[in-house]
């Protein structure tokens, strides 16, 4: 897929995608809920493993919720964002496979 082509991501990072938007994921949308998925939750999710005797406990959690050129963040998203960035969260906004790129580039 798009995000491993990218390279690094493959064995720096892992990364969860909770698919909504389209047809499929109308159908989907009844099984995210059930789970626990909440409206305006970031769509890209990267877990980075830290350093030292334990990586799990110094995990690095980045999250990235992608819109086209146009699009506008709804007012759930918008709380997403604040209440993830005021839990030192990192939280970025990409409109295009290049902007989720340099964003992984930084990161890793």
């Amino acid at each position: 897929d798009a995000l491993e082509r990218t390279g690094k991501i493959r064995y720096m990072a892992n990364y969860v995608n909770i698919p909504r938007g389209d047809e499929w994921a109308k159908k989907q949308g009844a099984n995210n809920k059930r789970l626990g998925v909440r409206p305006g939750f970031p769509d890209l999710t990267l877990y980075i493993p830290g350093y030292g005797p334990m990586p799990h406990a110094n995990c690095q959690t980045v999250y990235i919720e992608l819109k086209s050129k146009t699009g506008t963040l709804s007012k759930k998203q918008k709380d997403w964002r604040d209440w993830l960035q005021a839990g030192g969260f990192e939280w970025f906004l990409c409109r295009s496979l290049d902007e989720v790129k340099k964003v992984i580039e930084e990161v890793l």
